[in-house]
């Protein structure tokens, strides 16, 4: 069966051209044959081809945008698809997703947005929204960028201080996890069975990745939460604290398989093969 492999291209990073043959190779070991496509030239891929030629894709890049073209135009299964892949990236929807699920996750509050018009002269109705979050906390945008600046901020002076220049854009208010006794995890979910766990540790100042054997109550939550986000595969990241009380932090549709391979020594692109494989086989 063939398949597409859409991705976003990064220049200079070999280590996307590793991770695109990984993952073909362990698909090919469960007969499912994909072209690789960066998703700047998806368009043209697709004219070139008889519809129908490819029967689902596998995205590797975080625009909902992309899914809903194969989906509705292409009639393609798409892993994840874009209902999912919005859930990811809008952090407004995730923390209401998250809420309406029971699923712990910091606090988070979309402030009001217009186009051309900035959220200071909503400052009253601002403040008027955020009495129940306590100070500190941390000022995003809505949307995860690739080179975001997150704001912490202290106090209402602060707060008007940094929403002067930044508020034409649409943003979100977020509860802060102080770092004393923080532990941030993130756990791969595929399907509906955590594959692997990682701990972000720093040393120095430098962050890298070590394998953990997952807690019970973060393998729960992680289920949980890819159930409540409709995702297929996806990287979860949940803070704990004082080795309880995990948070949803963020839900991630595009992971990094090598990093993530390399760092446990599990054969993920298999199991994600695996997986899809189940999910195609009744596709003609």
């Amino acid at each position: 069966m063939n398949g597409l492999l859409v991705y976003r291209h990064l220049q200079g990073k070999s280590e996307q051209s590793k991770q695109l043959a990984l993952i073909i190779e362990a698909f090919a070991k469960f007969k499912l044959k994909l072209i690789a496509v960066p998703s700047s030239d998806l368009n043209r891929l697709i004219e070139t081809t008889n519809k129908g030629f490819f029967k689902f894709t596998l995205l590797l890049d975080s625009d909902p945008q992309i899914a809903k073209f194969l989906e509705t135009e292409q009639q393609m299964k798409v892993f994840n698809d874009s209902s999912s892949i919005n859930l990811s990236v809008d952090r407004a929807m995730l923390s209401i997703t998250l809420r309406n699920a029971s699923i712990p996750s910091p606090a988070t509050i979309a402030l009001p947005f217009s186009v051309n018009v900035n959220v200071m002269q909503a400052i009253q109705e601002v403040k008027e929204m955020m009495k129940d979050i306590q100070y500190p906390v941390l000022i995003k945008n809505r949307y995860p960028q690739l080179h975001e600046k997150i704001y912490f901020v202290r106090d209402e002076k602060e707060l008007v201080k940094v929403l002067e220049p930044i508020g034409m854009q649409p943003l979100i208010v977020q509860a802060y996890v102080p770092t004393l006794d923080r532990q941030l995890f993130k756990i791969l979910v595929i399907g509906r069975r955590v594959i692997a766990g990682v701990e972000v540790v720093s040393n120095n100042g430098v962050e890298y990745l070590k394998q953990i054997d997952t807690p019970t109550d973060i393998k729960k939550i992680a289920i949980k939460t890819a159930k409540a986000t409709g995702t297929s595969f996806a990287l979860i990241s949940i803070f704990y604290l004082n080795k309880k009380n995990p948070y949803v932090y963020s839900v991630k549709t595009n992971p990094n398989i090598v990093e993530l391979q390399v760092v446990t020594g599990i054969f993920i692109s298999g199991y994600l093969a695996k997986y899809i494989q189940t999910k195609t086989k009744s596709i003609k």
